[in-house]
C-alpha cells in the first residue's frame, strides 16, 4: 500500500483512515464530499470539478462511467449512489413491484415488510445503487395532503414498527454485505402536518404535540440503526426544518444519541433563499446549513460556491466542515466502497431483479393486504365468506332487488343524456315559464278551450304543467289565437 494514501488501507481502523484522509483534503474536496447532485447532468463536471461525494437518479451505464471519472480524482473517493427505491427498484425495468407502505401496513405483518425490504435491496445493489431513500414515518392525519399513501398510516407505534422492519430489510446485518443498502428515515419531523394540506409548507405544531406524535416513530428507528435521516420541506414556527437546532441538534444527536447522516430534502438550502426567504443569499444559507448540523446538502449546485464563499467572509471556519465530512467518509467505509465500489453487475441483475421468489413474495403482500380482514373470520382473499348470503346493512337503503333464480339486480338509473333530451322536447321548456294573466292569451292551452273561455264559460280546472300530456311526452299544440277573437279585458276598455 502506498504511504501517500493510507486511507486505501484496509487493515487500518475506520476512524484512522477518516482523519487521515480528512487531513489530505483541500476546502474545495470537503464541500464536494457535502453535496449530492443529480446525475442527468455532466459528470465529468460533477466529479472531476466539483468534487461531489454522491449521485442520485441515474442508470448503471452512467454508474460506471462515473466510477471511471472518481478513478482519476487525486483522493480516489467513491461515490456514494442514491436512488429512490421506496417498493422495489420502480426505476429499473423488469424490477419487482411491491405494494405501498400504506398497502403493506394493511397487513399489520412486519416480518412480512422486512423480507420485502430485502428482497428489494437484493435487486437495488446489483443496479449499482448504494442508498434508498425509504422508509417513509410521515404520519398520515390530513387527507389533504397529497403523500398519503407513501405513508405506512396513522399510527406512531405501528409506523414506527414496520419502519424498523424495513430498516433491518434495507440494511441486512452488515453494511459490508454486498447485498445491503443504506436505508433512510424520511421526512424528519412534522412534514404531514402542513396547514391546508399544502406540501413543503408551514407545520403549526408544538414541541409536545412533535413529541407525542410525529417523534417516536423516528427514535425506533434510530435505535434501530438506520444509518441516514432526511428532512423535510416544512418550517414550523416560521423556522425551515434545516436550521432548526432544536430537532437536530438537542434531539436527534444530544438525547437519541444519533451518530449517522444527515441528508436535506431536495433543494432544501437553496429554498431558504428563493422560496422561504429567511436567508439572503446562498453564501449565508450554506453557512447556516453547515453550523445546523447537516451533512449532505440534496441537489443545491449552488453550495459549492456558497460554502467557500462563506469561509472566505468568516461565516464558516473550514473545521466547520469536518464533522460532517467525517460522517460521510465514515458510511462509505463501512459500506467497503474504498475496496469494492459496488459497481453494476449485469449477471447478477438478470439472477434476481424479477425472480420467481420475489415474484411469488409479491403475491403474498397483496393477499395479505386485501384479505387481512376476511381471513380473520375465515373468508378469501375476496372477502366474501362461502355460503353466506350478504345482504344491506340495517337502515341503508336497498339499492339491489333480490328475484326468484336470479342475481341481485341493479337497478336503473335514468341516462343523462336521455334526461336532457326530454326536457328539451318541444313545448316543454314553455311548460317551465310563468302562465299568462288571462288564459286566453297562453298558447299552451288548445284552441277551443281559449274560445270557451272568451265566451264567457267557467275555465276548466287549471292542472299543473307536468300533468296530462306532458308528462306522458307528447307534443304539446301550440296553435295561436284566431284574429276574429277579440279580449274582453280590451273590449272594456274601448
Amino acid at each position: 500500500m502506498s504511504d501517500d494514501l493510507p486511507h486505501l488501507d484496509p487493515t487500518r481502523p475506520t476512524a484512522q483512515r477518516v482523519a487521515h484522509l480528512l487531513g489530505r483534503m483541500s476546502l474545495a474536496e470537503k464541500v464536494g464530499q457535502m453535496m449530492q447532485l443529480d446525475a442527468h447532468g455532466d459528470l465529468a463536471d460533477l466529479v472531476l470539478e466539483k468534487h461531489v461525494g454522491s449521485i442520485l437518479h441515474t442508470s448503471p451505464a452512467r454508474v460506471l462511467q462515473a466510477h471511471e471519472l472518481t478513478a482519476r480524482t487525486r483522493l480516489r473517493i467513491p461515490l456514494l449512489v442514491g436512488e429512490d427505491c421506496i417498493h422495489g427498484h420502480s426505476f429499473f425495468p423488469g424490477a419487482t413491484i411491491f405494494p405501498t407502505q400504506l398497502g403493506m401496513a394493511a397487513t399489520w405483518a412486519p416480518d412480512l415488510v422486512e423480507r420485502v425490504a430485502r428482497a428489494t435491496a437484493v435487486e437495488v445493489a446489483p443496479t449499482g445503487v448504494h442508498w434508498t431513500f425509504s422508509p417513509v414515518l410521515c404520519i398520515a392525519r390530513d387527507l389533504r395532503w397529497g403523500r398519503i399513501g407513501e405513508t405506512f398510516g396513522e399510527d406512531p407505534f405501528l409506523i414506527g414498527e414496520l419502519a424498523a422492519a424495513m430498516v433491518r430489510g434495507y440494511q441486512g446485518e452488515d453494511l459490508a454485505d454486498p447485498t445491503a443498502v443504506l436505508a433512510t428515515a424520511k421526512h424528519f419531523a412534522g412534514y404531514s402536518e402542513t396547514q391546508g394540506g399544502r406540501d413543503a409548507s408551514e407545520a403549526d405544531l408544538s414541541r409536545r404535540k412533535l413529541r407525542a406524535w410525529f417523534l417516536p416513530p423516528f427514535e425506533r428507528v434510530a435505535r434501530e440503526g438506520c444509518r441516514t435521516f432526511m428532512l423535510g420541506y416544512q418550517s414550523t414556527d416560521g423556522v425551515p426544518i434545516t436550521v432548526n437546532d432544536w430537532l437536530l441538534t438537542d434531539v436527534l444527536r444530544g438525547e437519541w444519541g444519533w451518530t449517522g447522516m444527515l441528508v436535506t430534502d431536495w433543494d432544501n438550502v437553496g429554498r431558504m433563499v428563493w422560496e422561504q426567504q429567511v436567508q439572503p443569499d446562498h453564501t449565508h444559507a450554506a453557512a447556516a446549513a453547515v453550523r445546523a448540523g447537516n451533512n449532505m446538502v440534496m441537489t443545491t449546485p449552488q453550495f459549492f460556491q456558497g460554502a467557500q464563499d462563506a469561509v472566505a467572509q468568516g461565516l464558516l471556519a473550514e473545521s466547520d466542515l469536518d464533522d460532517a465530512v467525517s460522517r460521510i467518509l465514515a458510511l462509505k467505509f463501512e459500506l467497503g466502497l474504498f475496496e469494492d465500489p459496488r459497481r453494476p453487475d449485469v449477471a447478477r441483475q438478470r439472477a434476481v431483479i424479477g425472480s420467481a421468489p420475489h415474484t411469488a413474495l409479491n403475491l403474498e403482500v397483496a393477499q395479505r393486504k386485501n384479505g387481512a380482514a376476511a381471513q380473520r373470520r375465515g373468508a378469501p382473499a375476496g372477502g366474501r365468506v362461502p355460503g353466506r348470503r350478504h345482504r344491506p346493512r340495517p337502515g341503508r337503503r336497498r339499492r339491489f332487488a333480490y328475484r326468484r333464480g336470479r342475481r341481485p339486480a341493479r337497478r336503473r338509473r335514468a341516462d343523462p343524456a336521455r334526461r336532457l333530451g326530454r326536457l328539451l322536447r318541444p313545448g316543454r321548456l314553455d311548460a317551465r315559464r310563468p302562465a299568462p294573466r288571462h288564459d286566453h292569451h297562453d298558447p299552451r292551452r288548445p284552441a277551443r278551450a281559449r274560445a270557451r273561455r272568451l265566451d264567457g264559460d267557467p275555465a276548466p280546472r287549471r292542472r299543473h304543467p307536468h300533468h296530462g300530456a306532458r308528462r306522458r311526452g307528447r307534443a304539446v299544440t301550440t296553435a295561436q289565437p284566431s284574429p276574429q277573437m277579440s279580449c274582453p279585458a280590451r273590449r272594456t276598455e274601448r
